[in-house]
This record gives structure tokens, C-alpha cells and sequence, in this order.
């Protein structure tokens, strides 16, 4: 450049060992190959890692004491039992160590920080992948490729920040949380993956209310639209919705909690999203509110709770349809009543009883007593008729 011949840099070479150790039917002279080996027979490479011949390889002919160090920091004792760990995360932090600029390598998987989001969205069906990339994910593995590396890039700190809370979400099992949440979470441009809602194509939430009001105009809709990953693509997209929004959505489907943990959160979205009048998913929702109308026994107050849903699907707005069953204070008015009318209920009939048994009871007194009158002017008669026979005789 400008006349002058520039020496090209040549790339810093890994340490050379002095004699090969043999693994995979291969002689590894190196550490970034003997990494790669562990990495592809990860099952074998567990013993070979707390064999006495690997730490004396490390030490002896390859001379690096201070990798081995940092093994036995990691991992614990290189030969003998110890470490806490065993199998294949042993494998997993050992190749961390042996070569920090490699990939993560677990269970036949070789990823980077920013490809473990893509494989996780391509996993989504896939059962035995899904499985290995949630130990990746539980086990904290990528802090730990982080906290290895040599060099440090400005992303390496907003990876560890990411990476930091995706065990807790994963380990929540409820709508909106789980292996679904970890997946919207890293990859913020992935849209919609459930089946309800796949052919919209929705990346931002607005876009799902729009589809929202579009899929309840269609013949077949689902009895509700919110699915574990319309649940986790709004927990990762919205900020407004925390777990107290995401709770309801555990409970028992076609109970009135359900129902109206639902059609809260679409009630919020719908009002923080600015969206006009949407009365096509308000009689949508209608049909899911039936049981919490049911909830109360007043018939009355179902004829008027059915009155103000009318009103608000008309208006088009959800916070309307769940303002009515707002009021704790009167479902508990609703139930006391209803259990005092049942009590005086069962007074009323135990006392219709008592007067019913007692009317049998007197008219079998009455029976009786007939009888007995009957019996004894019989008996009467009798007499007479004898008597008057035996007078009848001697004279």
C-alpha cells in the first residue's frame, strides 16, 4: 500500500506435543485437534478425560501445566472420582478449556452464542433435540464458554445478560414460559409459530391483534385463540406482560378463570396497542365467558350479565366484557345467598315432611279407632240378639 510491500501476518499455530495422544483411532498432536476429536466421540471421551495418561499427555509432552490447572478448576480432579460433574458436561467444560475460541460442543452439538436461538426454532418439533438444547440452556453451559474466553468482545456481555435468565424461564412449565418462551426470547424476529396463527406471519404484537380480529370472522376458529406459544411470543414481544397476566392462563380450560385470564390479556393488549373496536373477537370471546356467567345463581343476574356483554361486543371492546365480573364482593353475595335459600330450602322441606308423616299417622289413628267402634257395636248387637234369642227360648 502506497509503494510499501507489507508483510502478511501469519496466524499464531497451536502448541505442538512432543508424541500424539491416540484417541478415536487418531493421533491428536494438539489441543484444538484433540478438542474436535473429544467433540465427536463425546461418549468415549469422558473416560479418556479422567485417565492418568490425559493429565500426564497435558503436563509431560505437551507441557501445559497451567491448562491443567484450570481443568481441575473447572472440573475438578483429573483422575479419580470428583468434580461434581460427570459424562458429557465434563466433556463439555474440558473442551471449553482445552480450546476456548471452539464452539460449545455438547452431545454431538457444536454451537455458538448467537446460533443456539436458531437451532432451538428449528427444534420445535423435534423431541430429542428439544431435550439436548434445554440442558444447554439449564445447565448454564454457555455463561461457562463465556467466562473462558480469551478474548473479549463487546457482545460477549450482552450474550451473558441474555443467557443469564433464560434457565429460569425454561424452567417454568406454564403458558408462556417453558422451551417456547426460551425460544421467542432469542430470536426477536422469528414470527408466530402456532398453528392458529402460522399463515398471518406475525413478528409484533399489533400485527397478532390484527390477525385476531381477521381469524374470528372465519368459519372453524379455535374455541380460543392463546396456545403455550401465543403465550410465550406475547410474554417475550410485550413487555407489559408479566406473570401476573401469564398465570391465569394455567388454570383448567372451559372454567370461568381460564376464560377470563384470556380475555384480561387481550383486553390489555387490545387497549395498549391503541386498536379501535374489535367486535369480531368480542363475540368471539363471547361463548368462553358463558361459565363465568353460569357462576351465578341469580337468574336475574345472569339475564343482566348477559345484558352488558351484549353491550360490549356491540361497543367492541374486551375491557368492557370483563368489567362485570370485576366485582368479587357480588359472586360472594350471589353464593351466600344462594346457599341461604338452600338452607331454607331444605327447612321448608324437612317441615312439608314432618306434616305429610303426621297426616299419615292421624289417619291410621283414625283407622284404627273406627275399628275398634265397629268392633264393639258388633259386639253390642250381638249381645242383644243373643239375649233376646234366650228369651225368646224360655218363654
Amino acid at each position: 500500500m502506497n509503494g510499501k510491500r507489507l508483510t502478511p501476518k501469519q496466524a499464531k499455530l497451536p502448541p505442538r506435543a512432543t508424541r500424539p495422544l491416540v484417541f478415536g483411532n487418531e493421533e491428536h498432536l494438539n489441543l484444538r485437534s484433540l478438542t474436535f476429536g473429544f467433540a465427536r466421540n463425546w461418549e468415549a471421551a469422558g473416560q479418556v478425560i479422567r485417565s492418568t495418561n490425559f493429565e500426564n499427555w497435558l503436563k509431560r509432552t505437551l507441557g501445559d501445566e497451567e491448562r491443567v490447572n484450570a481443568l481441575v478448576k473447572v472440573i475438578g480432579p483429573l483422575t479419580g472420582v470428583g468434580g461434581g460433574e460427570s459424562g458429557e458436561r465434563v466433556v463439555t467444560r474440558t473442551c471449553m478449556v482445552l480450546d476456548p475460541p471452539q464452539p460449545l460442543h455438547y452431545k454431538g452439538l457444536s454451537l455458538s452464542p448467537d446460533g443456539v436461538g436458531p437451532a432451538m426454532a428449528l427444534a420445535i418439533h423435534q423431541t430429542m433435540r428439544r431435550q439436548v438444547l434445554s440442558e444447554i440452556i439449564a445447565s448454564r453451559l454457555l455463561i461457562g464458554w463465556l467466562g473462558q474466553q480469551t478474548e473479549q468482545r463487546p457482545e460477549f456481555v450482552a450474550y451473558h445478560n441474555l443467557y443469564e435468565n433464560m434457565p429460569v424461564l425454561l424452567s417454568q412449565s406454564g403458558p408462556g414460559y417453558g422451551f417456547e418462551r426460551v425460544v421467542y426470547e432469542l430470536n426477536r424476529d422469528l414470527p408466530l409459530m402456532s398453528p392458529k396463527f402460522e399463515r398471518y406471519y406475525i413478528v409484533e404484537v399489533e400485527e397478532f391483534m390484527d390477525a385476531l380480529e381477521k381469524a374470528a370472522q372465519e368459519t372453524g376458529r379455535p374455541a380460543h385463540p392463546i396456545d403455550r406459544h401465543v403465550a410465550a411470543f406475547l410474554g417475550a414481544r410485550a413487555k407489559a406482560v408479566t406473570d401476573q397476566w401469564l398465570r391465569p392462563l394455567s388454570e383448567t380450560e372451559g372454567t370461568s378463570s381460564h376464560a377470563l385470564g384470556i380475555i384480561r390479556l387481550l383486553a390489555m393488549l387490545q387497549n395498549s396497542a391503541k386498536k379501535g373496536p374489535m367486535p369480531h373477537l368480542c363475540r368471539w370471546m363471547l361463548d368462553l365467558l358463558e361459565p363465568a356467567v353460569k357462576a351465578y345463581n341469580n337468574r336475574k343476574r345472569q339475564k343482566a350479565l348477559r345484558d352488558e356483554l351484549d353491550k360490549a361486543v356491540g361497543k367492541g371492546a374486551l375491557a368492557d366484557m370483563v368489567k362485570p365480573f370485576d366485582d368479587a364482593a357480588a359472586l360472594d353475595r350471589d353464593k351466600k345467598g344462594f346457599a341461604a335459600a338452600m338452607t331454607n330450602y331444605a327447612r321448608a322441606a324437612a317441615q312439608v315432611g314432618n306434616l305429610e308423616r303426621e297426616a299419615a299417622r292421624r289417619d291410621t289413628t283414625a283407622q284404627q279407632m273406627g275399628e275398634q267402634a265397629a268392633a264393639v257395636s258388633c259386639g253390642i248387637v250381638a249381645s242383644i240378639a243373643i239375649s233376646t234369642i234366650a228369651i225368646i227360648y224360655l218363654i
